[in-house]
């Protein structure tokens, strides 16, 4: 009796010398991706008469980008936990403040708060306690990113760790891109069964592989080029049954 794994390799052999190089399906024919590595398929026997095909698509969105983001950090000191913590949320204070005054469209969020004893200063005097805390600053204008710095930069604490553009409909932007990818996988699975002599029937699974955006950091001349597009990549993997 012919062990499972013997009959998928006895499968897969068959396939591939049962399609001959002469009888190569036309260019049009053949399905395309945004990552042909992913215009794969394998096939996989269940009993008598019956088998799988499992596919990859690959899929991806794109929108130009409406909000910039900074991170960067703030630090305070103080004799006291408190008093260090305060000393950081004074800063952001001042920070929120001179951002309003510049007529930025902005939004302020703290990510990240620490503190800690001021180690090692022996019998120098100084605050006992530092503190550092991490914000994100979202612009709703991306082009005012620039504007937005100087004003970081004035609070004397420009430890800037991250800027980057984005779409501020990501989840839409997904969303596009897992259908282009589920699209891009049923046009592999009906290549493969072409080439195999059936059809590709019913849709059995499909699942989501990976889902990532591309950032977009800035660059010098921003103002020149404009801005690239942000966009959104999707792969899935597809299972169809063949007839």
């Amino acid at each position: 009796m012919m062990r499972p794994k013997a009959l998928v390799l006895s499968i897969l052999v068959v396939l591939l010398v049962c399609i001959p190089a002469g009888a190569a399906t036309s260019e049009r024919e053949v399905p395309t991706a945004a990552y042909p590595a992913y215009t794969s398929g394998s096939l996989l026997a269940f009993g008598a008469g019956e088998a799988m095909l499992t596919v990859y698509g690959a899929g991806s969105a794109s929108a130009v980008p409406d909000r910039a983001e900074i991170r960067f950090g703030l630090s305070g000191a103080g004799e006291s936990i408190d008093e260090a913590r305060q000393a950081v949320h004074a800063v952001a204070g001042r920070l929120e403040a001179a951002l309003s005054a510049a007529g930025l469209s902005h939004t302020l969020e703290n990510i990240f708060f620490t503190v800690w004893p001021a180690w090692g200063r022996g019998e120098e005097k100084g605050p006992r306690f530092e503190a550092a805390a991490d914000y994100r600053l979202i612009l709703n204008r991306p082009e005012q990113l620039g504007a937005a710095l100087e004003v970081v930069a004035e609070t004397g604490q420009l430890r800037v760790h991250e800027m980057r553009y984005f779409a501020a409909d990501g989840a839409q932007l997904r969303r596009e891109a897992l259908r282009e990818a589920v699209r891009s996988a049923q046009a592999t699975a009906a290549y493969f069964a072409r080439a195999l002599g059936k059809t590709a029937a019913e849709t059995v699974a499909v699942e989501e592989v990976a889902s990532a955006p591309a950032a977009i950091y800035p660059r010098v001349n921003t103002e020149e080029a404009g801005l690239d597009r942000y966009r959104v990549y999707a792969f899935v993997r597809l299972t169809c049954r063949l007839k």
